[in-house]
């Protein structure tokens, strides 16, 4: 309710005098409510128009390839976010949507470059550090997937997300007491982040620690755990174990 009345709001003013302000936030409101159809239709009215103005006009550009990202038209929306840096070279999440756009379609090593103008814009946006991260596992660097991880922590050693990812980085590795560490610290961090228990309970399993893999699924369980691969390998425990 509160987003049609925006919405509306925003279409009286567009009325009596149309900006590429008042576009701007249309597209927002449409892309909030996952419209993103709509959100493209705000766009080419805007663009119609000829509107001189210079100002949120990258904003207009990044809304419009955040829309298409979400239709799956990635390399669209590579197009678009492009215009919004040419146009503000500093548009931190223009050059975020274009990254995550080029990893959907596996271009890993570009996707890194774009990650990187992230991190350098602002450095403490975390999930430029996973994005990157991800990528660089993709092209099998893993080690520098590893170090980019590392910066994260160093930046936010607060954040789960990094060292469930990472813990499964230290698999792949095949350094699986580091690994165990870093799914113990991820839930340490958040007592209910089901997705670690799972990675901590197949490592556990995997090394053949039966009875610790028991403890944390029912650790788990005892939580509220819904992940289906908790009880999975709660029952593989089980059986392994002879029970």
């Amino acid at each position: 309710e509160d987003y049609a009345n925006a919405e509306k709001s925003f279409k009286r003013i567009n009325n009596l005098q149309p900006s590429i302000s008042t576009y701007k936030w249309l597209m927002l409101i449409a892309n909030n409510q996952k419209d993103y159809e709509k959100s493209i239709s705000f766009f080419n009215e805007a663009e119609s128009l000829n509107l001189e103005e210079e100002q949120g006009l990258s904003v207009l550009y990044n809304n419009k390839g955040y829309a298409l990202l979400e239709l799956h038209k990635y390399k669209e929306a590579i197009e678009a976010y492009d215009v919004a840096i040419d146009i503000d070279p500093k548009n931190v999440d223009a050059y975020d949507g274009k990254a995550s756009a080029l990893v959907k379609i596996n271009y890993y090593k570009d996707a890194v470059k774009s990650f990187d103008k992230v991190i350098y814009l602002a450095p403490k946006y975390i999930n430029a550090y996973k994005g990157k991260g991800y990528a660089l596992e993709m092209l099998e660097h893993y080690e520098r997937a590893n170090n980019v991880y590392d910066d994260a922590i160093r930046i936010n050693s607060k954040n789960a997300d990094i060292y469930n990812l990472k813990g499964k980085l230290l698999e792949k590795l095949e350094l699986y007491d580091d690994a165990k560490i870093a799914y113990t610290k991820a839930i340490k961090i958040d007592s209910r982040y089901f997705d670690a228990y799972a990675n901590k309970i197949n490592l556990l399993l995997q090394s053949m620690n039966y009875a610790e893999a028991l403890d944390v699924c029912d650790e788990a369980i005892s939580l509220g755990s819904n992940n289906l691969n908790v009880y999975i390998n709660k029952c593989h425990a089980l059986v392994l174990m002879g029970r």
